[in-house]
């Protein structure tokens, strides 16, 4: 029986992923969705990468990262 299955407690995270060609402004995009729903735990990230930008944006009612320090 796999580890996960054996355990009392269970953790699921439900993402939806979205890419597409055209550039897009994840800031906006992030005002739109806070704008469009409401969430405790929103999040947006620009990180650099090799071939440009990486945005991650988030709006949950779950944390799903925390930072300290």
């Amino acid at each position: 029986m796999p580890a996960y299955c054996a355990s009392k407690g269970a953790v699921v995270n439900l993402t939806r992923q979205l890419a597409w060609d055209a550039p897009a402004d994840p800031v906006a995009l992030h005002a739109e969705l806070v704008h469009a729903n409401p969430a405790p735990h929103e999040a947006l990230l620009v990180l650099p990468g090799p071939t440009g930008d990486v945005a991650v944006v988030s709006a949950s009612p779950e944390r799903f990262l925390a930072w300290r320090g």
